[in-house]
């Protein structure tokens, strides 16, 4: 009920009420704002809008910390990816790169090989992390959804998908 009371009067500060649950269920015990107390009708109105928040707010949540796995050593990972791509280029001839090196000797794969191992990941990745801001965005099929039922069933789905894909990447 904290949510909705919050949702309907933005202003409200929590001096200015108070909830209790004797075990029947949540109820205001005091109120001291200056607009009326909510009524259940009111409450009752807003909580598809605050659930659908909440659960968008996990969809941006799992796709971040997905995103997370991958941005703290994007450059790393860039870099690598450059220098294997200009050895490809070069015919896999000349200075072997040193992230070419760095990847290829502790894994006791040859240049070669490792090249392209490097060059397939970094694709696998773009993929996964464009077909995850794909999913993030299908939070709008949430918001837009006009039943409970719906709200949940999406949820379930975009959440399957977004999960699928970090299983991918691990």
């Amino acid at each position: 009920m904290y949510n909705e009371i919050k949702h309907i009067y933005p202003g409200i500060k929590d001096s200015e009420f108070s909830l209790q649950d004797d075990g029947d269920g949540i109820y205001i015990k005091e109120w001291t704002y200056s607009q009326p107390q909510p009524t259940v009708e009111q409450i009752e109105e807003v909580r598809p809008v605050i659930l659908k928040r909440q659960l968008v707010t996990q969809i941006d949540d799992a796709v971040a910390s997905i995103y997370l796995r991958f941005t703290r050593f994007e450059s790393e990972y860039e870099l690598r990816e450059s220098q294997a791509q200009a050895y490809k280029n070069a015919g896999y001839t000349g200075t072997t790169p040193e992230q070419v090196m760095a990847f290829a000797n502790p894994a006791g794969m040859d240049y070669e090989s490792a090249t392209n191992l490097i060059l397939n990941q970094a694709a696998q990745l773009r993929t996964a992390l464009a077909q995850l801001g794909v999913q993030r965005m299908r939070k709008y099929e949430i918001l837009n959804a006009a039943t409970a039922a719906a709200v949940h069933a999406k949820y379930t789905e975009i959440s399957a998908a977004i999960k699928a894909i970090g299983d991918s990447l691990a």
